[in-house]
């Protein structure tokens, strides 16, 4: 069985799964960042990777969760599984009204899938842990950016309920610091 490390700080820090359901019809623009096509593909071909990632990321979290006896990282665990669910869900769902504008979206996350599928065959589930851990870190570190920075998503079509943007953004966590404890 593993145990947490009890002096790990993100065992004080609870991750409390938001289930949001996003309007994104709200959004008539397929440039809805500030109308240019290249500031809104940056943010659509990141949400085009998130279903495959996050599914990755449940995968990879749930092959430890029979180790674990710490009932703190069992529900920090159970809650990540549970947000992660729930945003694939919502990029799901955006990533569905892209290709009804002509994104060519089924393609690009088939790309996402058999690259992910290819790490998940070669990579021990130890290696796929720590790139969970990696990429959740960055899109921390992106979310934070985008919900701190203005600038970023200035002149964006604004969507009750995304953060102020066509699509959904994360809160950032500390979900990855939890997972290596």
């Amino acid at each position: 069985m593993m145990q947490a490390n009890t002096n790990d700080i993100s065992r004080n820090i609870p991750i409390h799964p938001r289930d949001r359901h996003f309007d994104f019809d709200q959004v008539q623009e397929r440039d809805w960042h500030s109308g240019d096509p290249v500031k809104t593909l940056i943010f659509n071909g990141l949400s085009i990777t998130f279903p495959a990632g996050e599914r990755f990321f449940i995968r990879s979290v749930r092959r430890f969760q029979k180790r674990l006896s710490d009932p703190v990282l069992m529900e920090q665990v159970k809650s990540f599984v549970t947000q992660e669910a729930q945003h694939t869900r919502e990029h799901v769902n955006y990533n569905s009204r892209m290709e009804g504008q002509g994104y060519r979206v089924s393609m690009l996350e088939d790309e996402t899938y058999a690259q992910l599928n290819l790490a998940e065959q070669k990579l021990s589930e130890t290696s796929q842990l720590a790139v969970t851990c990696a990429l959740e870190h960055f899109t921390a570190i992106l979310a934070h950016e985008l919900l701190t920075n203005e600038a970023l998503l200035e002149n964006a079509t604004r969507n009750t309920g995304t953060s102020g943007c066509g699509m959904p953004l994360r809160k950032p966590s500390t979900k990855a610091s939890l997972m290596m404890s």
